[in-house]
């Protein structure tokens, strides 16, 4: 019975992220709404950020975030190829890293002001114990990506 109603959780939050998307008119308020739904769905999640491929500067920013400090996180661009999302990112598939070991490993190419505004950011001012991150594709082209961070549960995604 449990399985079913973690499928049934899952459904519903598809179903108002959808509805979202069509009756949503600001972006902010809707990346906004779409990373909660995602981590309230996702066991072990507890934190996130919805990064937008900006095409004129050439970088990611961050346009949402859950559990991160806003102050710090807005001044964070990340370049195609830089730290986790950034490589995301530029490879276009998606990742899941099950140790804090291996995700300090894979931001081991952040540059130092990068790497310190997500340190400075997080609500936990530690690296993940485990991470997924997804590239965010509209019409065959990539627009961004979402990363899911696992701070303080036991276990991993």
């Amino acid at each position: 019975m449990y399985e079913n109603e973690k499928i049934k959780q899952r459904l519903n939050t598809f179903i108002n992220v959808s509805r979202n998307i069509t009756s949503n008119t600001s972006l902010t308020k809707l990346v906004q709404e779409i990373i909660e739904a995602v981590i309230e769905s996702i066991d072990k999640a507890d934190a996130g950020f919805f990064l937008i491929w900006n095409e004129e500067m050439e970088y990611l920013e961050i346009e949402g975030a859950y559990n991160f400090k806003e102050e710090m996180y807005l001044q964070n661009k990340l370049l195609a190829g830089e730290g986790i999302s950034g490589s995301v990112f530029e490879e276009g598939c998606s990742k899941m890293i099950h140790t804090a070991e291996k995700i300090k490993e894979a931001m081991g190419n952040m540059r130092n002001q990068t790497l310190h505004y997500y340190l400075e950011s997080t609500v936990h001012a530690a690296i993940p114990v485990s991470c997924m991150s997804v590239p965010l594709i509209h019409q065959n082209k990539k627009i961004g990506v979402l990363t899911i961070d696992n701070f303080k549960n036991d276990g991993f995604f």
